[in-house]
């Protein structure tokens, strides 16, 4: 009692009145069931008067014996009504709900959760039982192998021994040569010491994520990043944070001999003279691809014991979510560069909104900066709960450039992005995009995913098969590019001459289309197909780059939003793709026609989530952490993936260019550049057309006016193909010339001029220059 007492007043400082309450009524009980023992005993009758019942309940009670007379006012009408001893099962039963009450029992999840670990720990010693015996068959058969070699080198060793030197052939030959007795020894007592291995019904695991003693750790699946060896071999699983150099092989003394053997031949091959495959492939298109080696290599940082950390924050998050009443379990774990990513698999019944809604509590009870919980994960019965890692890993470029995804794909305009949660190397097409948008905050990683996604084309294209058109508004951000082949221009940095850029490339774009009809083809990949067939120059593919498009909206909106929405619409099947960042995502920004022609999005850090449904149509960019952690949300894809973007340095940057750079004239460049500068677009020509009287269109205007006894701003537009404020001049030009009625509201204007008096007005100078010439 003394016991209940000090933790009803110790657990919870509020609700006075509920406390007293369950204290009085866990007293009465004990009272009750003291007062039904002094009856069943006979020291009380419940038959007397209730007076002489409390005189002598009373009575006992200054003995310390019995309830008192409080508890024997309760205990004769409960005897009375269900005996003496229900009396005492019924008190102890309430007793017993108060206890689990007050002390927050969980009664029915902890026998669910006994008869989890029951049945788990059954079926983990079934599995274990398993792998024991497919280990033991694996050491038999590798032992096996091991004998019939050693039986091999040994015939064949006395072989030479007892008929001299033999020219043999095969792989055997290299063994006769450099194995000795010693090499055969070893190999024999290798066999004896693996037939005991096998033999043996203990079996070692050693660091393996299944352990005879394990309890919660088994019930999770740990994706630790693979690495590769470095002869190409299977995947081991490693530690993250161990440093290892991927680049060097193991040498046995097989492998010793045979380099020696091979010293001539591998001085001259073109790895030690720093070329590539690709290298020798492009010698006559005068463009070698840049040396991986001038990227840099960036290990992983130190993570300590993280197999360990693991299992405890899993632990950890599984009782934070039993104490909000949510059953699940960790099913699996992805540790990522950045962020650790729990699988969390809910029992029947549980709403995965509420697992959602506990996002804040289970930061707070893993004292993590943030967290981000996907619900569910798409393709998966599991929700993941995204955590970042104490020791942030950068992901250099020059592991997404080496790895298997880069090399195999066939795209020329594949995109080295980065990692994913898993560590695993993500490599997009910016052809199957075809257009994306970047946005994010500033210092979250824009300039350094573009210039990934530079580079990555340096290294994948030459420069007869992509060119870049460049756009900086912010002069600083892309200008180290200018003198690269793959530029059409130098770097557009004037807003003004942007919108005269993405105009030019509008035309571009509607004469790549004229040049598919004539071939009777239906996009570039047709078009070069046939050109190669005929031994014709192939037509490049165009990357579009903006780097900061608020600049442009603030000069000339209207302009740079029309060019942007036409190619979005129609340049993908010409080979023409845009990249538009912005570290401004507002409305007036990223405008409703822009977002809804540009499918692809990648969104980093963002300050509110506001700006994150502006960039991706819902909530999540303003959990990142910065630093090239993104969301990237393909076309067709139903969510964003989180991906760790790669980094490449200002250094790496500036060693790219000085290597591929060149100082010919390009003709192209310049011939682009005048009609950049003599395009007709409202920017350029809004003085011009200010400044002179007439229209060079305003006597065809009133000519087609007349003629089609129809004047409106619309009809000047599609006749013309002029832009709305040169349609509404040109209407404003007539009108002061009485060719047409003034505005008249939702009215169209009426036409006051006939087509014999206009014939006359245009005979009338030319007759009187006639007359003054007689």
């Amino acid at each position: 009692m003394l016991v209940f007492t000090i933790f009803m007043i110790a657990e919870n400082e509020k609700k006075v009145t509920s406390k007293v309450f369950v204290f009085f009524l866990f007293f009465l009980m004990i009272n009750i069931v003291l007062a039904t023992y002094q009856i069943s005993n006979g020291n009380i009758n419940p038959t007397d008067k209730m007076s002489d019942i409390l005189s002598k309940g009373y009575e006992l009670g200054t003995r310390d014996i019995g309830g008192g007379a409080f508890g024997t006012l309760f205990a004769v009408p409960a005897v009375r009504a269900i005996g003496a001893i229900g009396t005492s099962i019924l008190c102890f039963g309430i007793m017993l709900i108060i206890i689990i009450i007050a002390f927050k029992i969980n009664v029915v999840g902890d026998v669910i959760e006994f008869k989890e670990n029951l049945s788990e720990h059954r079926a983990r010693n079934k599995e274990l039982a398993m792998q024991n015996e497919k280990k033991t068959q694996k050491l038999i058969k590798e032992q096996k192998v091991k004998e019939d070699s050693a039986r091999q080198i040994t015939s064949m060793s006395n072989e030479e021994v007892n008929n001299g030197p033999k020219k043999s052939k095969g792989i055997f030959s290299v063994f006769t040569k450099y194995y000795d007795d010693n090499d055969v020894a070893g190999i024999k007592k290798e066999s004896a010491i693996m037939k005991n291995i096998a033999t043996s019904t203990d079996v070692d695991y050693g660091d393996s994520l299944v352990q005879d003693d394990g309890d919660f750790e088994d019930e999770i699946n740990i994706n630790l990043p693979l690495s590769k060896n470095s002869d190409g071999g299977s995947e081991q699983l490693e530690i993250p944070n161990m440093k290892t150099n991927t680049g060097r092989k193991t040498i046995n003394k097989f492998d010793n001999n045979v380099e020696k053997n091979n010293k001539v031949s591998e001085d001259v091959s073109p790895e030690s003279l720093g070329l590539n495959d690709s290298t020798l492939n492009v010698a006559e298109d005068h463009y070698e691809f840049p040396p991986i080696n001038i990227l840099a290599d960036i290990g992983e940082n130190e993570d300590g014991d993280i197999r360990k950390r693991i299992l405890a924050t899993s632990e950890k998050l599984r009782k934070t979510l039993q104490s909000f009443g949510v059953s699940a379990k960790v099913e699996n774990v992805s540790v990522g560069p950045v962020i650790t990513r729990f699988e969390i698999a809910p029992a029947e019944g549980v709403r995965v909104s509420k697992i959602s809604n506990l996002a804040d509590d289970i930061a707070l009870s893993l004292e993590a900066e943030s967290i981000r919980i996907e619900a569910p994960i798409p393709g998966k019965h599991t929700v993941g709960i995204e955590i970042p890692r104490k020791n942030k890993s950068i992901v250099g470029l020059k592991d997404i450039i080496e790895s298997d995804e880069f090399e195999e794909a066939k795209s020329k305009l594949a995109f080295a992005l980065g990692k994913d949660v898993a560590g695993d190397a993500v490599v997009t097409d910016i052809a199957k995009m075809p257009h994306v948008l970047i946005a994010g905050s500033t210092g979250s990683g824009k300039s350094v995913c573009i210039n990934t996604l530079i580079t990555s084309i340096i290294y994948k294209a030459k420069p007869s098969e992509v060119k870049l058109l460049m756009i900086d508004p912010k002069v600083v951000e892309l200008s180290v590019y200018n003198g690269i082949p793959h530029l059409l221009i130098p770097v557009v940095t004037d807003p003004k001459k942007a919108a005269g850029a993405l105009a030019w490339a509008v035309q571009e774009m509607v004469s790549r289309y004229s040049k598919f009809a004539e071939k009777k083809v239906r996009d570039i990949k047709g078009y070069n197909q046939q050109a190669e067939e005929r031994g014709e120059p192939t037509m490049p593919q165009m990357v579009i780059i903006i780097d900061e498009l608020a600049d442009l909206m603030m000069v000339a909106a209207k302009e740079v939003e029309d060019a942007i929405c036409r190619l979005a619409q129609m340049a993908r099947a010409a080979g023409m793709h845009l990249v538009i960042a912005t570290q401004r995502p507002s409305v007036d920004v990223i405008t409703g026609i822009i977002k809804a022609n540009i499918p692809s999005r990648i969104a980093f850090a963002v300050s509110s989530q506001v700006d994150s449904r502006t960039i991706l149509d819902s909530a999540g960019a303003e959990k990142l952490l910065g630093k090239g952690d993104m969301l990237f949300f393909p076309i067709g894809a139903s969510k964003p993936t989180r991906v760790q973007g790669a980094f490449v340095s200002d250094s790496e940057v500036e060693n790219i260019v000085k290597y591929i750079k060149t100082d010919e004239i390009n003709e192209n460049s310049t011939s682009i550049l005048e009609k950049i500068d003599n395009i007709d677009n409202p920017v350029n020509n809004v003085s011009d057309d200010e400044d002179d009287d007439n229209d060079p269109l305003l006597e065809e205007a009133i000519e087609e006016v007349i003629r089609n006894q129809t004047a409106s701003t619309s009809f000047i537009q599609r006749k013309f193909k002029v832009g709305y404020a040169r349609a509404g001049r040109i209407i404003d030009q007539m009108e002061q010339r009485g060719i047409v009625s003034g505005f008249q509201g939702s009215k169209p204007r009426d036409v006051l001029m006939s087509k014999e008096r206009w014939n006359e007005l245009k005979n009338a100078p030319s007759a009187e220059n006639s007359a003054s010439d007689e």
